[in-house]
């Protein structure tokens, strides 16, 4: 027997698991979810000098290309939904893609048409450009996936 008070067990913890380990990784899902909720910030700077800051919760991926990623997202003032395409400067740099980005947001901004998505503005900040358009419904996009031909898809 021994006279040195019993030591507690140790426990083992993943560092996924270990508790209050600020500095621990967190799980992926945890990741990506805090990654998806976070604030997109515009700045608008009005002509007396005034700057404006618009703010948006990114919320639910909706869909990746080749240059872009698209989101759900909520202007946090008006409660509206929008749709965001989210392009990273770098990915821009490297193609060499600028100007397609301009073409698309003018040709965008000439569009008005019920049956086409409407545009609503174009902002960037230090990493992305930020084309935000109407969010259209599940039933469009399921009835546009279905019934038309992809005319980017090579047959």
């Amino acid at each position: 027997m021994s006279l040195r008070p019993q030591e507690k067990p140790q426990k083992h913890y993943s560092p996924y698991t270990k508790p209050n380990n600020p500095s621990s990784p967190k799980p992926k899902k945890e990741k990506e979810k805090e990654k998806e909720e976070e604030i997109i910030e515009e700045r608008i700077s009005s002509l007396n000098g005034e700057l404006q800051v618009r703010q948006y919760l990114k919320q639910k991926h909706l869909g990746k290309g080749a240059f872009a990623s698209v989101f759900e997202i909520q202007d946090l003032e008006t409660q509206e939904k929008f749709a965001a395409k989210i392009i990273s400067k770098d990915l821009l740099r490297k193609n060499q893609s600028h100007h397609k980005v301009l073409n698309e947001v003018q040709i965008h901004k000439s569009m008005s048409h019920p049956n086409i998505v409407k545009f609503e503005r174009v902002f960037e900040d230090r990493q992305n450009v930020y084309i935000i358009v109407e969010l259209c419904s599940k039933n469009v996009h399921f009835t546009l996936d279905k019934t038309l031909p992809n005319p980017y898809k090579r047959h």
